[in-house]
C-alpha cells in the first residue's frame, strides 16, 4: 500500500488509520502519519484563504453565505477593497435585469462570481471587475442598494496589486493539477 493524497478533512485522516489498523493487524508496517500527503493545491488555497482573511473563524462564515443581505455586505465592506469586489459581483450577477444593465454601461464581460470551494475562483472574480472597471463604478454610484460597496481610485489599485500576488498561485495550482 502506497501513499493517500487528499486534502485536510477529518474524514480523510479517519480513512487512512483504519486502512493502517487493518495492514497492521496483516503484520505490516505501516505508519498513517507518514502515508498521507496533504494537496498541494488544497494547501496553497488555504493559504491564499489566510493571507487574504486572517485565522478568524468569521472569514469561513463570509465564504459560505448564500444569501446577500445588509448585514452580510456589511461584514465583507470591512474587509475594504477585498469584502467590497464579491458584495458588487454577487449583487450584480443576482439579477439578469443588473446583469443587462451593467452591459449597457459598456462592461466587456461578464462579471465572474468567487465561491469558496473553487480554487481560483476569488482571482476570476477581480480580473472581471477590472476588465470592467467604468461601467462597475457608473452602476454602483447609480444603484443605492450597492453604492456603499463603490470602489475608489485607491480600491482599484489594491485590487490590481492583489491580482499581482494571486498569478503565481494560479500558475502553481494548475500546474500541480495535472
Amino acid at each position: 500500500m502506497g501513499y493517500f493524497q487528499g486534502d485536510n478533512a477529518a474524514n480523510n485522516g479517519t480513512m487512512i488509520r483504519s486502512i493502517a489498523r487493518t495492514l497492521i493487524d496483516q503484520n505490516a508496517n505501516y505508519n498513517p502519519q507518514c502515508r498521507r500527503l496533504r494537496c498541494m493545491g488544497h494547501v496553497l488555497n488555504l493559504s491564499i484563504k489566510a493571507f487574504a482573511f486572517g485565522d478568524s473563524g468569521s472569514s469561513q462564515e463570509l465564504l459560505d453565505v448564500i444569501v446577500v443581505t445588509d448585514e452580510t455586505m456589511a461584514l465583507w465592506r470591512k474587509l475594504g477593497p477585498g469584502g467590497k469586489a464579491p458584495n458588487i459581483t454577487v449583487y450584480i450577477c443576482s439579477s439578469v435585469q443588473r446583469k443587462q444593465q451593467l452591459k449597457r454601461l459598456g462592461a466587456e464581460t461578464l462579471l465572474q462570481a468567487g465561491n469558496a470551494t473553487r480554487w481560483n475562483s476569488g482571482l476570476a472574480m477581480i480580473q472581471s471587475l477590472l476588465r470592467n472597471k467604468e461601467a462597475v463604478n457608473f452602476f454602483c454610484l447609480n444603484n443605492p442598494d450597492v453604492a456603499q460597496n463603490s470602489l475608489s481610485d485607491a480600491d482599484w489599485v489594491e485590487l490590481e496589486s492583489a491580482v499581482c500576488i494571486l498569478q503565481p498561485f494560479l500558475r502553481s495550482t494548475l500546474r500541480l493539477e495535472s
